[in-house]
């Protein structure tokens, strides 16, 4: 005795079928949900006292950590109309943690740099745009660092987390 008829078996192969293409989707999502996506913002502080700081917050979001490790700073300016007599300079930007950071899930993290040689350097020039480089995981990204400038009191700043 067969428990299946032979008018039968495309009706289940056609219903195994649907079952593991619903698997397929709710594994692919979670993996997505679990998957390293992570945001930075780069951008200038300047203290009451005239001190500047560049200040980088990285955002984490998904489950699985990932390691985020900062490398150069490139900046240029525009000397005049002609873009082959530019200055442009590498930096290595010396932030107070220890890179690689280990970044984990579903966090926010800011650091913060001395950045007040650079901006007197760079007071009445026309800057171009400034990238910083950072590597997460086998990724390289270059985040473009913000042309505004945020006013902050020292007293009022949060504390680097």
């Amino acid at each position: 005795m067969t428990l299946l008829s032979p008018e039968t078996l495309p009706a289940v192969a056609l219903g195994s079928l649907g079952v593991a293409t619903a698997s397929l989707l709710t594994a692919f999502t979670a993996y997505r949900a679990g998957g390293p996506r992570t945001g930075f913002r780069c951008h200038l502080v300047r203290y009451g006292t005239g001190e500047y700081a560049l200040r980088l917050v990285a955002s984490k979001r998904g489950r699985a950590p990932v390691t985020v490790d900062v490398r150069q700073l490139d900046v240029s300016w525009q000397y005049d109309d002609r873009p082959w007599r530019d200055t442009h300079r590498t930096l290595w930007p010396v932030f107070p943690a220890d890179f690689p950071f280990r970044l984990e899930g579903n966090t926010r993290v800011e650091w913060s740099c001395p950045a007040t040689e650079l901006m007197t350097e760079a007071v009445g020039r026309t800057p171009n745009t400034w990238r910083l480089h950072i590597r997460t995981g086998h990724r390289e990204r270059r985040v473009r660092v913000s042309r505004t400038i945020t006013l902050v009191d020292r007293a009022a700043a949060a504390p680097l987390r």
